[in-house]
């Protein structure tokens, strides 16, 4: 069972698996994108946005705000912070 906010759940939380730092790497990228983009990545039901956290990537900012001027460094790092879980994983 997962706990949590659907917009912003990372994909292993959303199956139910194991949670951690990466996941709140994940859900940063997620707010990060919102904020830019003025929407969350994924919309609609809670199935429809659980499935597309899990299985879709999405655009990249630039692509999806062609108008912003999104700094290409922002671009880069919203779409790293929303890597796989290894990607994401916290080295220390």
């Amino acid at each position: 069972m997962a706990v949590g906010t659907p917009y912003y759940m990372s994909p292993e939380q959303a199956r139910g698996g194991v949670i951690g730092p990466f996941s709140d790497i994940y859900a940063l990228g997620v707010i990060i994108y919102e904020m830019c983009a003025g929407k969350p990545p994924f919309r609609g039901e809670i199935k429809e946005v659980l499935h597309g956290h899990i299985n879709t990537v999405p655009a990249r900012l630039s692509e999806r705000r062609l108008d912003a001027g999104i700094p290409s460094e922002l671009d880069e790092l919203t779409h790293q912070l929303r890597g796989t879980a290894e990607q994401r994983q916290v080295k220390g």
